[in-house]
């Protein structure tokens, strides 16, 4: 195939995929909306018992709380109003970014070769060795991530809808599958994917229980996923400490947006194999990357 068509099919396959994954969240999304619908009446019930524990420990009368209600509700009113133009912003600073990361990964795959001739061509005849390495190296690092990533994302996706089963949370496989997503956002996505079941399970749910349970549940996966599952399928074949990494998604995010986040990793894990091949940059692979044991 033409590196023309060939980079283009690249490119479509990661729109579909990435509009298949949306699609799937929003009709999803769309019955969790059916249930919060349903579960007004007992948002209802929350206030009433709210006002009743207001009047017998705080001596607040009813009415007196209806007029706090009233101007509480208008100023949430006024910062639900700010927040949807937030959100607007934010999406369109998003679909911005979007194309932006198509359009530069197209063009990355078609002029692959020539970038790498450039490479060649800025770099002294006695560098090329290191240079053709710098790039084997990288290219097996990133696959070996991405690989090591999508075996981490299925075995958390597995354990989350098992433990939210296990407690009796509707939609399990929706907020298991999608917390487990989320983990290509480092340390981020894993507190969002988390937020979104435990406030489901708090709005709908008969005891305060269910949202506990929740939480214990993601912690204990998450310890799992961060000390057993995350080191040993992915293990030091990145090699990165959780301080660079921060960095770099400071930096990813001011840059790229909220895709900066998820391409930090990749994109870190490169530098660091390029710092580790100069020797006059070593020093910042190794702070890069994890400390050494004391033996070591």
């Amino acid at each position: 195939m033409p590196r023309f068509f060939s980079s283009l099919a690249s490119v479509l396959l990661v729109m579909f995929v990435l509009l298949l994954i949306f699609f799937c969240i929003s009709v999803q999304i769309a019955n969790i909306n059916f249930d919060f619908n349903a579960s007004f009446g007992k948002l209802g019930s929350y206030v009433d018992s709210i006002k009743q524990w207001g009047a017998a420990k705080l001596d607040i009368k009813p009415p007196k709380q209806t007029d706090y209600l009233t101007a509480s509700l208008s100023n949430i009113g006024k910062s639900i109003s700010s927040y949807v133009n937030y959100i607007i912003g934010l999406t369109k600073n998003i679909l911005t970014s979007f194309v932006f990361f198509l359009l530069s990964l197209f063009f990355l795959l078609y002029y692959r070769q020539f970038l790498v001739t450039f490479l060649f061509k800025i770099t002294a005849q006695k560098n090329h060795r290191r240079i053709k390495k710098i790039i084997e190296e990288s290219v097996t690092i990133i696959k070996l991530y991405f690989i090591g990533l999508s075996l981490d994302i299925f075995i958390v996706a597995i354990l989350n809808v098992l433990g939210l089963l296990a407690i009796g949370i509707p939609h399990a496989f929706f907020f298991g599958i999608l917390a487990a997503f989320l983990l290509v956002i480092p340390y981020i996505g894993i507190l969002i994917g988390a937020s979104l079941p435990i406030l489901f399970s708090l709005m709908t749910m008969n005891s305060i229980w269910y949202p506990v349970g929740v939480i214990l549940i993601f912690s204990f996966i998450q310890f799992l996923e961060g000390n057993l599952i995350s080191p040993n399928i992915i293990g030091d074949k990145v090699g990165l400490n959780p301080f660079s990494i921060i960095i770099g998604m400071l930096l990813g995010g001011l840059l790229f947006g909220i895709i900066g986040f998820v391409i930090t990793i990749p994109i870190l894990s490169i530098i660091k194999v390029i710092f580790h091949n100069i020797q006059s940059f070593e020093s910042l692979s190794f702070i890069m990357g994890t400390p050494p044991n004391s033996k070591d």
